[in-house]
């Protein structure tokens, strides 16, 4: 009698922990975030399922799902499946591995999901518990992630690129200006038709600078509604007679630290764009500012915004769109639809929402149109009027002949800076670099009047060069000069003293004396 009773409170127990066991897989069953679903094994019928998985399917409630077959309630999505592979699987393992399965939401929209199966026994029947997660915004930010890191690796190569050429371009500007001065005829025009050659490559330089983040800025705090109303002016002619130009601006929204130029050349491209992206008929294209707010998850932050406030200044138009192959490919340089197209357009655009701590978003749709969005932090301080008056002009300094240290590691640079700073008769003390220039230095009985160094050298670069003799001699007037403004030793150029001067390659003889005056004038 007592091995009965205690085999019965055993049986009691067993089955109270059964079922408590069942409770508790049925709490994470439905409260789970991904989708879950039970489906009987000999009839294919679905016999349970949780709230996540109805979601996805667009359905309300479990008795649409629940006494269905399977297929019948994902017909549309079984294409997607590898039917015969999960039972072949699910029979030698139990459980299939997690698998990446493309289907569509409620929506109609494509959607990304990991899905697993296993075999379980559910109230006794041999069934399929199927699993799906959806990873479409992951896979999304994944996408933009891997684009933003491709820009990034472009845009170093540009950089480089545009550094290196930027030095030689600036001997050929200036071996070509001396030509125009001292040749005459049609030789004169030759060397003028190589100088205007010449200039034209330095602004590809510059835009290519741009792009890569590492062309020299001055930001201001802009008015994004002024900056709109002014453009909208002067780029009605240029969209022609069969497109409207509109405007949604967002009254008292914040400004936006910003350099004008560019960001004035920015929205110029895109709404360009716009205008060639419009059908022969005519359609619109609309300017528009607002504020937004990006938080976490949001697509914005996968475009490498951190959340917060942001000023958005969006070109829309109701063109032809770019499909998805277009619109991944939209922002490489070089790359265009156009035959006529450079290809540097919307990739400027890119780098000058970077170069402003924001982001360039594309947003575009076949047959319906584009918009594309320059998202810039918004300033905290409130933009109030600019005093207009006229500039004044630097006081200007008796030409007197200076013993000028120059400090550059490309020969051929070196010996143009040489020869014009000679013909002005300046004399010219020269160095292939920081450590050179140091020793040389060490060698003279008076200090050089004039420091001209580049920035990036080897062994010693210029702006330590500059520390170091300005230890001995804090007066001394300093020119620098550079194809990459924000490599150095030390960083950006904005951080420099302010009676520093900075001279961007290429530049023709006149702006390298007129630097060189500069400088002593800030010294004085």
């Amino acid at each position: 009698m007592a091995e009965f009773l205690a085999a019965t409170i055993m049986r009691v127990r067993a089955e109270e922990g059964r079922r408590e066991s069942e409770k508790r897989f049925f709490r994470v069953f439905h409260d789970h975030t991904d989708g879950m679903v039970v489906t009987r094994i000999r009839d294919g019928v679905i016999v349970e399922c949780n709230p996540a998985w109805l979601a996805f399917r667009g359905l309300e409630d479990p008795s649409q799902a629940i006494g269905r077959h399977a297929l019948d309630v994902i017909e549309h999505d079984s294409d997607a499946i590898d039917i015969p592979r999960m039972v072949r699987e699910l029979s030698e393992r139990g459980a299939t591995p997690q698998v990446e399965v493309h289907a569509t939401g409620p929506d109609g929209e494509p959607r990304v999901l990991l899905a697993s199966t296993s075999l379980i026994d559910w109230v006794g029947e041999p069934s399929v518990l199927a699993t799906v997660r959806d990873v479409t915004e992951r896979k999304e930010l994944e996408v933009q992630l891997r684009q933003a890191q491709k820009m990034e690796a472009v845009g170093l190569l540009a950089g480089g690129v545009a550094h290196d050429f930027n030095n030689m371009l600036t001997v050929i500007t200036g071996h070509s200006e001396s030509l125009v001065e001292d040749l005459d005829g049609e030789a004169r025009e030759e060397a003028r038709r190589i100088l205007e050659a010449a200039e034209r490559s330095a602004g590809l330089t510059r835009q290519l600078l741009l792009f890569s983040r590492r062309d020299l800025l001055e930001p201001v705090l802009l008015d994004p509604n002024h900056l709109v109303v002014d453009l909208a002016r002067m780029l009605q002619p240029s969209l022609g007679e069969t497109a409207q130009l509109l405007t949604e601006l967002e009254p008292g929204i914040p400004g936006v630290q910003a350099e004008a130029s560019r960001l004035e050349q920015a929205l110029v491209n895109l709404a360009l764009n716009a205008r060639e992206a419009l059908p022969g008929s005519g359609g619109s294209v609309t300017l528009r500012t607002r504020l937004i707010q990006v938080s976490r998850g949001a697509r914005e932050e996968g475009a490498g915004l951190v959340p917060g406030p942001y000023v958005e200044l969006a070109v829309c138009d109701d063109g032809v769109g770019m499909d998805p192959e277009v619109l991944a490919r939209a922002t490489e340089p070089f790359f265009t639809t156009r035959a006529e197209g450079s290809g540097l357009g919307l990739a400027i655009v890119h780098g000058v929402a970077r170069n402003g701590g924001g982001a360039l978003v594309l947003e575009s749709v076949v047959g319906v149109g584009t918009t594309a969005r320059i998202l810039l932090p918004a300033a905290e301080e409130a933009v109030s009027p600019q005093a207009a008056g006229p500039a004044t002009e630097p006081e200007s300094l008796p030409q007197v002949p200076l013993h000028i240290l120059l400090a550059e590691d490309e020969v051929l640079l070196r010996r143009l800076v040489r020869r014009t700073l000679e013909r002005k008769g300046h004399r010219v003390s020269e160095a292939e670099n920081g450590r050179s220039a140091l020793e040389l230095v060490r060698t003279m009985t008076e200090p050089p009047d004039l420091l001209l160094t580049d920035v990036v050298m080897p062994e010693l670069g210029g702006l330590s060069l500059v520390r170091k003799l300005r230890e001995k001699h804090p007066r001394l007037p300093v020119v620098v000069m550079s194809g990459y403004p924000d490599r150095g030793a030390e960083g950006d150029p904005a951080g420099l003293a302010r009676d520093i001067v900075f001279l961007f390659k290429p530049f023709p003889p006149g702006v390298l004396l007129d630097a060189l005056e500069d400088a002593c004038a800030r010294v004085r």
